[in-house]
């Protein structure tokens, strides 16, 4: 017996098959532009096993619920599921504070080492209570940091 003989057949490990609508959302929402060829929209499903009719049916269904706009021989996201794309790409945005700085320009980091042999577990834990008040977090064992 092989080890993956328990696993359904195909690319969805629950057993439960993705449907073209699912397909077509998902590989719009991680396309940039969000706009793509039918060919490749078509091409793209049957790799899920889903016949070209269904997928079509599935883009027609969705341009028609608001979903896609057509245009040129392709289909971009538009309505709910482009406004949940911008959603998904504010979300990935980096939100960055600067550092405060010292006069050499480097931040003002905090380091704590600890240096002992055995320690009851109470002084252990009374320790890591301590730091974490102090907001230092163990970068491994005894060794304490914060900026």
């Amino acid at each position: 017996m092989q080890r993956d003989d328990h696993l359904p057949e195909g690319p969805d490990v629950t057993g439960r098959p993705l449907t073209a609508r699912s397909v077509l959302a998902s590989v719009l929402l991680g396309s940039d532009p969000p706009r793509l060829p039918v060919r490749l929209l078509v091409s793209t499903t049957a790799l899920f096993g889903i016949a070209e009719g269904t997928t079509r049916m599935a883009l027609s269904r969705m341009a028609a619920a608001g979903e896609l706009e057509t245009g040129d021989g392709t289909y971009a996201l538009t309505g709910r599921l482009l406004k949940r794309r911008r959603r998904q790409e504010a979300s990935r945005a980096a939100r960055t504070t600067p550092w405060p700085t010292d006069s050499d320009g480097r931040g003002p980091w905090r380091q704590a080492v600890v240096v002992a042999d055995r320690r009851p577990a109470a002084e252990r834990r009374a320790l890591r209570d301590q730091m974490g008040a102090a907001r230092l977090a163990e970068q491994r064992e005894g060794v304490w940091l914060r900026p």
